[in-house]
């Protein structure tokens, strides 16, 4: 459903300015399949599938669960997008930030991580750059009381990273930003859920899983807004299909 809401909204002539490179709706599959590219999810000892719901159990405490992304093009230089729902979050040890995920390199697996400190009056979010050791400055945005993140309900979390500029949004709103230039050069070839891609006992987080997507490219914040909105009824994407065509007419 998301995906057709998409590539309507690109018909209307709202086009995304970030490509899909892999998604989860639910993680009874852990392999994504498009074109000739194979994205695969290997879980740690510790993380399961719930077979009813779906959703993963990421457990941070055992080492963390990975996605290669070997193949798919993305670099600090170009940017890309993470979007999840989490829920359930606790920290399984180590010094903050406790990530959420992290990327890694082909020669450095401590590139950058997305966390949060739950060891701090509400949650506020912050990212780390080659090891837990070297912090980006990062500013809270808003009134937003990230705490909610380790409620039993699903919450959107979009991070968007890019050379100069990382953003951190929750159900579409942005809640803080990271500051930090001169970032690695190479492809991008793992994510990591639940702490680093590399061994480190610092920045371990447990949480429930909903959905995981990556995208190439950095999205803007109009782009993250259309990716809370509800999913549409039978309706409404008629609707846009129809609105999506008149317009195409009209610039023809």
């Amino acid at each position: 459903m998301k995906k057709t809401l998409i590539a309507l909204m690109a018909m209307a002539g709202c086009a995304m300015g970030a490509d899909l490179v892999a998604e989860w709706d639910d993680f009874t599959n852990l392999s994504y399949t498009t074109g000739e590219s194979t994205y695969t999810l290997t879980l740690n000892n510790g993380s399961s599938v719930n077979a009813e719901t779906g959703d993963m159990w990421v457990d941070g405490a055992n080492g963390t669960t990975k996605l290669d992304l070997t193949g798919a093009g993305l670099t600090f230089a170009n940017g890309f997008t993470v979007h999840m729902q989490v829920k359930g979050i606790t920290n399984s040890g180590g010094k903050t930030p406790y990530g959420l995920f992290s990327v890694g390199t082909a020669n450095n697996s401590f590139a950058a991580l997305a966390g949060v400190k739950t060891d701090e009056t509400g949650y506020p979010v912050m990212f780390a750059y080659d090891g837990s050791v070297t912090k980006i400055s990062t500013s809270q945005e808003g009134t937003a009381n990230n705490t909610v993140l380790a409620n039993d309900v699903f919450t959107s979390v979009t991070v968007t990273m890019v050379e100069g500029a990382f953003k951190f949004y929750m159900n579409g709103d942005l809640v803080a930003t990271g500051t930090k230039t001169g970032l690695m050069t190479d492809a991008i070839t793992t994510l990591a859920l639940g702490g680093w891609v590399g061994s480190s006992d610092n920045s371990l987080l447990d949480y429930t899983l909903g959905s995981l997507a990556v995208y190439k490219g950095a999205m803007s914040a109009t782009e993250v807004k259309a990716l809370n909105i509800p999913e549409p009824t039978t309706a409404t994407l008629s609707l846009l299909a129809l609105c999506g065509l008149a317009a195409r007419r009209r610039r023809h």
